[in-house]
């Protein structure tokens, strides 16, 4: 039995409301003002109001944007003796479904209270779903949050890192993994299609697949491999591919083993500011079942520095050579990670991991 709350000062009025709404059947409370209705509403939240406009102190209209501001679902209709149309235009921005203006017939506010019901119920419905999209986004976002890695401490090296989603969850991940007793490192930066939690859900399973493929002993290429084989199913299915820079660094002699799965963001730079090559190749995962990664080696010297990142720092306004030179000066005069991503566009999602050896 739907349950509607009638806020009206006048008795005689608020008796006459009330008993057309019993003898069809609803199950009616009443109140006399704006602030007493506001405290029955946190109690028990009506199906649907009947609001009286010209109410002592809470007027009517300023009743409903209070309870439409605090998230109240409920339907409403609102009586008047006001004949004017901007009263009744602004009445319905305030909130209220339908206004009924007087002298008003016991069907019209029959009709009205079923129709408001209707509409609160739809406007309750919507409510409830975006409430469970907003609580399963956070949950993700938490997720996310707990397997970004905490920064290993190597001797004679800095790490610094930088990660903003481009909501509450993105496509970006990287990982940094000490293996080998703290002899060498797993550096991993990869970058789904997309946004959202589809992209971040995809993200994670490639960061499992790639820490379970280099854990077991495989090169860089041959745990893109594994992992484009894990995945190519799922990025199909949901329209998507990734790209990703993977590389094992020897923590002793600076030699840094890696492979380029389409990703091609990084920059190798020398302590004279001065970049170096870093030749990439191989087509981003799940776009072919089976597919090679060709391995590259490269050393870094003391004093030189890689970065990797994600294309959200070098898509921005401008051309994204000029926007990858930009990208670059700034880590020459020493920006970190964190205070770059936090600078560019937040249309996209944006990571950088920054490698420098001291000694």
């Amino acid at each position: 039995m739907a349950n509607v709350l009638v806020v009206d000062d006048s008795t005689l009025s608020r008796a006459w409301v009330m008993r057309i709404l019993l003898e069809k059947g609803y199950s009616v409370d009443a109140t006399a003002d704006g602030s007493s209705a506001v405290e029955h509403i946190r109690r028990s939240e009506p199906d649907v109001l009947v609001v009286e406009d010209d109410l002592p102190g809470l007027s009517g209209r300023r009743l409903v944007e209070v309870l439409r501001t605090s998230g109240v679902c409920s339907g409403v209709v609102m009586l008047t003796d006001s004949d004017s149309d901007e009263d009744e235009r602004e009445a319905l921005r305030s909130g209220v479904d339908d206004v009924l203006r007087r002298p008003c017939g016991a069907e019209g506010i029959a009709a009205a209270v079923v129709d408001a019901h209707r509409r609160g119920h739809e406007r309750r419905a919507r409510h409830d779903r975006e409430h469970h999209l907003d609580s399963e986004v956070r949950a993700a976002a938490a997720i996310q949050s707990a397997l970004v890695p905490d920064t290993p401490s190597l001797p004679g090296w800095r790490i610094e890192t930088g990660f903003l989603p481009a909501s509450q969850v993105g496509g970006d991940c990287f990982d940094l993994l000490a293996l080998d007793g703290g002899r060498s490192l797993l550096v991993l930066l990869a970058d789904v299609s997309g946004k959202g939690v589809g992209a971040a859900l995809l993200a994670a399973m490639a960061q499992t697949a790639v820490r379970a493929a280099s854990l077991r002993g495989d090169d860089p290429a041959a745990a893109l491999r594994a992992t484009n084989e894990v995945l190519f199913d799922p990025l199909g299915r949901a329209g998507r591919f990734l790209t990703a820079f993977l590389a094992r660094l020897d923590v002793e002699t600076g030699d840094l083993l890696y492979a380029d799965a389409g990703h091609g963001h990084c920059a190798l730079l020398s302590a004279e500011n001065v970049e170096r090559p870093v030749p990439g190749g191989g087509q981003p995962l799940g776009l072919l079942p089976v597919a090679d990664y060709p391995l590259g080696t490269v050393r870094l010297e003391r004093g030189d520095r890689l970065a990797l990142f994600s294309d959200g720092l070098v898509e921005g306004d401008g051309e994204p050579a000029d926007c990858r030179a930009a990208l670059v000066a700034a880590i020459n005069r020493r920006v970190s990670p964190a205070t770059l991503v936090a600078a560019a566009p937040d249309t996209d999602d944006r990571t950088m991991v920054l490698l420098e050896r001291l000694q």
